[in-house]
């Protein structure tokens, strides 16, 4: 269980839906080492958990300049959600509860989303 506080916001990621994770592939020691989990809270707020090495996004920004793997979440927009699935091209090994891509965006995503 993780708990976050954020902007006055208490987002539980025992209490919201994961919706998708993602991992680069590279193992913990590495610098650019990366890997997320995307959740919708149950008052209908997305956020994103994640964690990554002194490369990554989520590093750790050290007082004496350098950097470190670091930890964290963000709050994120529907659309931003929405991009971060189709930025990370999300397969169905990456989905969870073994959900397709298009069952995903059908059920969280369809108001946002339109046929071309």
């Amino acid at each position: 269980m993780a708990i976050y506080y954020i902007n006055r916001i208490r987002l539980n990621t025992d209490t919201s839906i994961k919706i998708a994770e993602y991992w680069n592939g590279l193992p913990n020691n590495d610098f650019k080492h990366c890997s997320e989990n995307l959740y919708l809270s149950p008052k209908g707020t997305w956020f994103l958990v994640g964690g990554g090495g002194p490369m990554s996004r989520w590093a750790h920004h050290n007082t004496d300049g350098t950097r470190g793997t670091g930890v964290g979440c963000k709050i994120l927009t529907k659309e931003e959600a929405y991009d971060w699935l189709e930025e990370k091209e999300l397969s169905f090994d990456e989905t969870v509860d073994g959900r397709s891509l298009d069952e995903i965006v059908e059920t969280y995503f369809s108001d946002i989303v339109s046929d071309g």
